[in-house]
């Protein structure tokens, strides 16, 4: 359920839980349900600009929507197709119009700001993180593409303090722990000092504990019930795939890369 909003104005236009209203001389016009504008999306350098906006569905869901200023801007049809295939009650011609109107005004006077990203790290001056973004005028950020389906391995679980007690002090006995964990710290330093990513390789047979420490220091990015670190299968298209998805930290340890020729070296920060 959304939270209980106070009644906002913002130009001619009043919205509250009972819906948008045109203010038509002293008389209130429903214009359709309630549409919350929430702030402006953009990418960081500035296009894709769009409305964040919250809506109920006739079965009283409720949803975000990003509105893209390019399918709204004049384009009423286009606009309220995208609403009605989430079950949002479309109005007639005057309403659409209207609420056309009411976007732009929202938009206008929003201060709020939205990043739009398809990968985690650096976009300009902002650093997204899971489902947070570390920023001096961005106040969220809504995530795109594959990554948006696993925001999860981004996760914390527990506290600073547990972290330090259970991961870090243990790391103070194996120098390839603490480089791993050194190797997470400096990823995001990379740009900032405009020096080159490097790599290390865990190269060796099974059991001598390349996991081990590839979920110690994968446990930097994220935690929690589905876990940074994940395994899978070293394809040619692999490494391409994974950069895709993050611009934090990748590890890789290979354990027989003579007898797979299709298993290649990948750097890890």
């Amino acid at each position: 359920m959304s939270k209980t909003r106070e009644p906002r104005t913002i130009g001619d236009f009043v919205v509250k839980a009972s819906g948008l209203f045109f203010k038509n001389g002293e008389k209130e016009e429903r214009v359709c349900d309630a549409i919350w504008h929430l702030g402006n999306g953009e990418r960081e350098n500035g296009s894709d600009a769009a409305d964040i906006v919250e809506c109920t569905d006739r079965v009283f869901r409720v949803r975000e929507l990003t509105i893209y200023r390019r399918d709204s801007l004049g384009r009423a049809p286009r606009l309220f197709e995208k609403l009605a295939n989430y079950g949002f009650d479309v109005p007639g011609p005057r309403q659409c119009e209207l609420l056309l109107r009411y976007l732009a005004e929202c938009g206008r006077h929003s201060k709020k700001r939205y990043l739009f990203a398809g990968r985690m790290g650096w976009h300009g001056t902002s650093f997204v993180i899971g489902a947070d973004v570390i920023s001096g005028d961005a106040v969220g950020v809504r995530l795109e593409g594959p990554i948006a389906s696993n925001v999860e391995k981004f996760g914390q679980s527990g506290t600073l303090e547990e972290y330090q007690n259970k991961i870090l002090l243990r790391t103070r006995h194996s120098s390839r722990l603490m480089m791993g964990i050194a190797l997470a710290l400096a990823a995001p330093l990379a740009r900032l000092l405009s020096i080159e990513n490097g790599g290390i390789n865990f190269v060796g047979s099974a059991g001598i504990g390349k996991t081990t420490i590839l979920r110690t220091i994968g446990s930097f990015w994220g935690g929690g019930t589905s876990p940074y670190f994940t395994s899978w299968h070293m394809t040619d298209n692999a490494p391409k795939h994974s950069v895709l998805h993050t611009a934090t930290s990748r590890y890789c340890s290979t354990s027989s890369m003579r007898s797979n020729p299709t298993r290649r070296k990948l750097p890890v920060a």
